[in-house]
């Protein structure tokens, strides 16, 4: 089971398809964030309930609540055979030296997931700050320092139109770079300056698996194309699940511990399963929300994107090319484990 935590709605960047303030037509709920008491009460019965979970710390921007991570990690020290990596998704642009060691005194096996969108020019675009003028070379420089400190680390992409000008033969070249395992995904947002359609999304992410298989010098292994499924059908646990994941996932947000099925609907309370208690928890995971989200995710069609969109003829089109992108991927990947 994958457990997310949104510690919190701060943060020091303005990316322009953060999902917190897309669904403008939901009514939201004012969330304060979430301390370690709560999360260690969750995490000890899920870890109880399921045998075996996976952390997963969102916000907001997570460093900014970087004690909070601390003392739940300090505290469950005791359930680490319980527990896999813990992740940590960041705009990478606080991360130091001094942060990459508190870390690892804590637990060495935490994963960050670094947001970097592509070459600097795009980056600085996609994600601004008033604080921080080159939000590229500061994320840049929080991804060196935490593999300096021998972390696991990905980075994470969010694919737009400027990715489609630049073409998938740069992009590839630039990430490859890295030397760095690379996730991404689709944005979801309105504006058209950032939009595609899934059809430039598959095309591209298709592009991108042909340049790789004949990229005799790269065999970082195809983490990053299972990275394209997650991302499509948010999934973590299994490379190739045609659905959207929310079965294995649970996202809690606030002091009180509110629930969702998907952390891309906090703090929406249309979609809030309530407050987190044991005694209750298999009745609030089974309700009527659940079945609205597993009668779309069983076509291939994502309960976000369609209260975003509002528009069946859109929410077809994206089932139709996640279908043929998961077909294709999958095909590819059989053959070449069979050479």
């Amino acid at each position: 089971m994958n457990v997310y935590f949104s510690l919190g709605t701060k943060c020091n960047l303005n990316c322009i398809y953060c999902f917190n303030n897309s669904l403008t037509n939901l009514s939201s709920l004012e969330l304060d964030s979430i301390d370690y008491k709560m999360m260690e009460r969750i995490v000890r019965f899920l870890a109880n309930k399921y045998g075996k979970i996976r952390i997963n710390f969102t916000g907001g921007e997570p460093l900014i609540y970087k004690e909070t991570i601390i003392q739940l990690l300090t505290n469950i020290k005791d359930l680490n055979s319980k527990i896999e990596n813990p992740v940590i998704t960041t705009n990478g642009t606080l991360v130091s030296s001094k942060i990459a060691d508190e870390f690892r005194e804590i637990n060495k096996n935490i994963v960050f997931n670094v947001s970097i969108d592509g070459p600097q020019n795009i980056h600085n675009l996609t994600r601004k700050s008033k604080s921080v003028n080159d939000t590229f070379n500061a994320a840049k420089n929080g991804l060196d320092i935490l593999k300096k400190y021998g972390f696991k680390v990905f980075i994470n992409s969010v694919i737009t139109k400027h990715h489609i000008s630049l073409g998938a033969n740069e992009y590839y070249k630039f990430m490859k770079s890295f030397d760095t395992p690379f996730l991404f995904g689709k944005g979801s947002f309105l504006s058209q300056e950032f939009s595609i359609n899934e059809s430039q999304f598959v095309n591209f992410i298709l592009d991108l698996i042909e340049i790789w298989e004949e990229d005799i010098d790269y065999d970082n292994n195809s983490t990053w194309i299972d990275g394209i499924l997650s991302y499509i059908y948010y999934s973590q646990n299994n490379t190739f699940d045609e659905h959207c994941g929310s079965e294995k996932m649970i996202a809690f947000a606030g002091n009180d511990g509110l629930m969702w099925l998907c952390p891309r609907f906090i703090p929406y309370k249309e979609y809030c399963l309530g407050k987190f208690e044991e005694v209750t928890f298999n009745e609030q995971l089974n309700s009527q929300i659940r079945k609205k989200i597993t009668n779309n995710f069983r076509s291939n069609i994502c309960t976000y994107e369609l209260e975003l969109f509002q528009n069946n003829e859109i929410i077809e089109n994206t089932k139709n090319e996640r279908t043929r992108l998961f077909d294709t991927i999958k095909e590819k990947l059989e053959i070449k484990s069979s050479r």
